[in-house]
């Protein structure tokens, strides 16, 4: 994922161009960047056009502008961070920490505030320790010092603490090898080591976004079809 000014800059430059002699009946716009993006050049790139969003967290709906509210719907990923370590210190009422696992990417950062705030509920159970500087090599040296009673909470992982990224087969192996129990919150994760956990739906996302987009193009203001915030 590039993150950087420059490169927006020129990804706009390009859509300019592309999507010049273009129209469509509905956008999806899929995470935090691609609706940012759409929200910033809406009236440069897409006049007119409905935006259906999802993937996006952290969303405020008081951020969407009078001028976006007319043409915006979409279906908020919200990850319930207390509902996981509720379910955590459950399974494992022994429990001493649960270490969560995150990067510094900017979807994640999204929720970090959120995952600190819902942590807070339970420092008088067990420690929670939220970790985004993590230099995936050695990692498996962390996770050799977590106390006796610990388990790990998996948020999300693209790119490593000096920026560089981190092929998902690295982080399956993670999984299958972990000391302790891992659980996350996505169940694109489900079958790959990690115990379980209250996760997002991808494809739930995916699937409620497309058939919004129909119901516009079907007929329906953008503003007349509900924002919608699936259960985990």
């Amino acid at each position: 994922k590039i993150e950087s000014e420059n490169y927006f800059d020129e990804l706009l430059d390009l859509y300019k161009k592309k999507f010049r002699h273009r129209s469509y009946k509905a956008i999806i716009a899929a995470d935090n960047y691609a609706f940012d993006f759409v929200s910033k050049y809406h009236r440069e790139l897409f006049p007119n056009t409905p935006v259906v969003f999802c993937g996006v967290e952290n969303f405020n709906k008081k951020e969407i502008t009078p001028y976006l509210k007319q043409y915006v719907t979409g279906v908020v990923e919200y990850k319930d961070i207390r509902k996981n370590l509720e379910l955590i210190y459950q399974l494992f009422p022994a429990l001493k920490m649960v270490y969560i696992i995150s990067d510094d990417a900017y979807s994640s950062l999204a929720i970090k505030d959120q995952i600190i705030n819902e942590s807070n509920y339970f420092k008088d159970k067990f420690r929670v320790v939220f970790d985004n500087k993590i230099d995936f090599n050695t990692i498996d040296e962390k996770i050799a010092k977590l106390p006796k009673h610990s388990a790990i909470l998996f948020t999300s992982f693209y790119r490593d603490m000096y920026g560089a990224y981190v092929p998902y087969h690295r982080v399956q192996a993670f999984f299958q090898r972990s000391p302790y129990p891992v659980f996350a919150l996505n169940n694109i994760h489900v079958g790959e080591g990690v115990i379980g956990g209250y996760m997002v739906n991808p494809y739930e996302q995916g699937t409620l976004a497309a058939k919004k987009a129909f119901e516009i193009i079907n007929g329906k203001k953008p503003s007349s079809v509900p924002i919608s915030i699936p259960a985990n």
